[in-house]
This record gives structure tokens, sequence and C-alpha cells, in this order.
């Protein structure tokens, strides 16, 4: 009797495993027909997004440029730093 379950049991997940399969196959065209529909609309309403897009680029080169700014800042800083730690030890080895 216990070898009955275990077979029960057995093609219960053979049959989940198909059915997982099945469906991922199903969804596979699904996405690529779900992505050329995105495609079309884009394509079909493309004055909409063109402010979008602008707007999205200036906020990217503002963001790059503030970036910049921050990595210059950190290099003059730790940059001063060094010269203050190689004067402060010239200075200590004198003494």
């Amino acid at each position: 009797m216990g070898k009955t379950i275990l077979a029960m049991q057995r093609v219960q997940n053979i049959k989940e495993k198909r059915e997982e399969r099945f469906f991922a196959n199903r969804m596979k065209d699904a996405k690529a027909e779900k992505k050329q529909q995105a495609r079309v609309e884009i394509e079909k309403s493309i004055e909409l997004l063109a402010p979008a897009v602008a707007s999205r680029e200036q906020v990217m080169k503002n963001v790059v440029d503030s970036a910049r700014a921050r990595i210059a800042a950190r290099k003059k800083q730790s940059a001063s730093r060094l010269t203050n730690t190689a004067s402060g030890s010239g200075e200590q080895m004198e003494e």
C-alpha cells in the first residue's frame, strides 16, 4: 500500500511539471506577441513620447553632471588630505 501512495505522488509530481512546462511555452509565445503589440503602439503614438524622452535626457544629463561634480569634489578632498598627511609626516620626522 505504501508503494501505491508513493507512485500516486510521483504521478502527481509529473503532472505538475508538465503543466508548468505547457504554461511556460504558452507564455513564451504570448510574451513575444505582447512585445510586438507594444512596439506597434509606440510607433503609432511616437509624438506623445518625444517630449517625455527629451525631458528624460535632460534629467539624465543633470544626474551625470552632478555625479561628475561629486567625484571631482571627492578627488580634490582626497588630494588635499594626501598633501596634508605628507606635509604632516614630514614635520613629525624633523622633530
